[in-house]
């Protein structure tokens, strides 16, 4: 009777736990697969920020620099001549 008993059941549940598991393997394959992609389009457009925010940056730096440096030496006892 054990023996028997223990083949009946395994043998039921088989198919559903078996399905179960393709399912389960086939849904964790999709969400890499969209999470993969979905990392590429982030990593893009990471570049294209970083680009962007150096632009901004560089743009900035001759803007604000040539003026606080006409500032000082405008202020300052010290008289430079530039070419």
């Amino acid at each position: 009777m054990g023996r028997a008993s223990k083949v009946g059941v395994v043998g039921r549940w088989f198919p559903i736990v078996y399905s179960g598991e393709i399912l389960w393997t086939g849904m964790l394959l999709l969400v890499g697969y969209f999470a993969t992609e979905a990392l590429k389009g982030a990593e893009e457009f990471i570049v294209y920020l970083g680009a962007v925010v150096s632009v901004l940056l560089v743009g900035g730096i001759m803007v604000i620099f040539p003026r606080r440096l006409n500032r000082y030496i405008e202020t300052s006892e010290i008289r430079v001549e530039l070419l």
